[in-house]
């Protein structure tokens, strides 16, 4: 994996959760916590992601208002989702219950570039 690909990764690692230890960003992406110090760095420079200090609510963090256009789904990717769920309302396959259609609907809201 390359540097940029690397960087590309950690965030969307922390547009996923929102924010998340270096330690565990090194052992996922198979680098040193120095590394992804490093990487923080160099991404920090054009993306609002910061580190905090602190054993219970250190890391490293994103603005949640951020977004990135290559990390959500396009018009047209969004529009068939949401028709997906619309249809999905209407049955009631035993493999799909209402918790897993608020979770696909939180899905499109939150992967959506124009929140509806």
């Amino acid at each position: 994996m390359t540097t940029a690909e690397r960087q590309l990764n950690i965030i969307k690692i922390l547009c996923r959760r929102g924010h998340e230890t270096t330690q565990n960003l090194a052992d996922e992406l198979g680098v040193s916590k120095r590394t992804i110090q490093r990487d923080i760095d160099a991404i920090s420079i054009e993306t609002p992601i910061y580190m905090k200090k602190g054993k219970y609510e250190g890391g490293v963090y994103i603005d949640p208002s951020f977004q990135s256009d290559k990390l959500y789904f396009t018009d047209e990717e969004s529009e068939l989702l949401s028709r997906a769920a619309f249809v999905l309302e209407g049955i009631n396959p035993k493999d799909f219950n209402r918790n897993d259609l608020a979770n696909l609907r939180s899905i499109i809201q939150k992967y959506s570039k124009f929140k509806k």
